[in-house]
């Protein structure tokens, strides 16, 4: 027996509802929440982005301010010609600067400035971090990541990949600011976002790592070509 226009209906309805739950669940699931508790002790070192939005920052000088945590870590290559034009060469030393003139005081602040490359830009940033600790004999038990949105589950992950089990790595993510989580898909920016992410958590799960090394410059844009 053929499906009635009814019964095709009824599926078509059914399949759209399960999107529009999937799609609802989806964000969150990439923006991870998970914090240290605020009474607890404060957590060694706090990670984020030179090029965070000013309410990442903000979000960031707070935590310290607070006694949250006992360093930050600002990471971050190469800028843009608009940020050399007010003097500064890496996105780690303007976050860097960012904080300083929120309270943070500048030996409190961990700079990692990796090289630049086109691609794998994050894992680059946290494969640098992991070397400039090393260098400055920082051994951190537990790491808290403040990053934006969609972008927090791949971030947290290459970081749990980079430092290994010995470090306890949780991440916040903090609200975007050019969509409305809530209906991510209704907007180009939302779409593109969480689209990108996801294909980008996908490939860093099953992709090889490199070798970290302590002042091995790793070329990742050679190793993907």
């Amino acid at each position: 027996m053929l499906p009635t226009w009814r019964s095709l209906l009824a599926f078509a309805g059914m399949v759209g509802i399960g999107m529009w739950v999937a799609a609802g669940a989806w964000h969150p699931f990439l923006a991870v929440e998970e914090g240290f508790p605020a009474q607890g002790d404060p957590v060694d070192l706090l990670c984020v982005e030179g090029w965070s939005s000013e309410s990442a920052i903000d979000a960031v000088a707070e935590a310290y301010r607070s006694g949250q945590v006992r360093r930050v870590a600002v990471t971050g290559g190469p800028t843009q010609s608009r940020e050399k034009l007010i003097g500064f060469s890496t996105y780690a030393a303007l976050g860097a600067y960012r904080l300083e003139q929120r309270g943070v005081p500048r030996d409190r602040i961990v700079v990692s400035e990796p090289a630049g490359v086109d691609r794998r830009r994050t894992l680059n940033d946290i494969l640098e971090l992991h070397r400039t600790l090393e260098r400055q004999s920082i051994e951190p038990a537990r790491m808290q990541i403040f990053s934006t949105g969609v972008h927090t589950r791949r971030t947290r992950l290459l970081y749990q990949r980079v430092f290994g089990g010995a470090v306890e790595i949780r991440a916040q993510a903090l609200p975007p600011e050019d969509y409305d989580p809530r209906q991510w898909w209704s907007t180009s920016d939302g779409l593109k976002t969480v689209v990108m992410e996801t294909i980008s958590w996908v490939y860093d799960t099953v992709s090889p790592m490199p070798e970290i090394g302590r002042e091995k410059t790793v070329n990742l844009t050679a190793q993907r070509s």
